[in-house]
């Protein structure tokens, strides 16, 4: 390992210019050059951990839940579509079952048509 490339705690500082590059449209690859001490790899790190922790922050400052609210957001886009999907079961499953109910008495009448003749 490269000594100037030893783990670094990231400061405050470094958290805040990373948030304006984000901030700016700047993607990981462009916002690497401008900490020269570190490598990509940590700065990718940083750059998921800051925009995680700033969409968790928008979607408390937008009223739509607490810190943890990411979470249960995604557990309820889940759980609407497995609801979503068991509709369209159960519907396929009807529209089949009327189709076998309808071709069974068309069967039926047809029999007694015959017998009746």
């Amino acid at each position: 390992m490269i000594p100037a490339q030893q783990a670094q705690r990231w400061s405050p500082e470094d958290d805040a210019e990373v948030l304006r590059l984000i901030n700016e449209g700047k993607r990981c690859a462009q916002i690497a050059p401008h900490f020269p001490g570190r490598s990509y790899s940590s700065v990718e790190s940083r750059y998921a951990v800051i925009r995680k922790r700033r969409n968790i922050v928008r979607e408390v400052d937008e009223g739509e839940g607490t810190p943890g609210g990411y979470r249960r957001r995604m557990n309820e886009l889940r759980l609407a579509a497995e609801a979503a999907a068991y509709e369209r079961t159960r519907r396929a499953d009807a529209e089949r079952g009327c189709r076998l109910l309808k071709e069974a008495m068309d069967r039926y009448y047809a029999n007694r048509l015959k017998q009746a003749a």
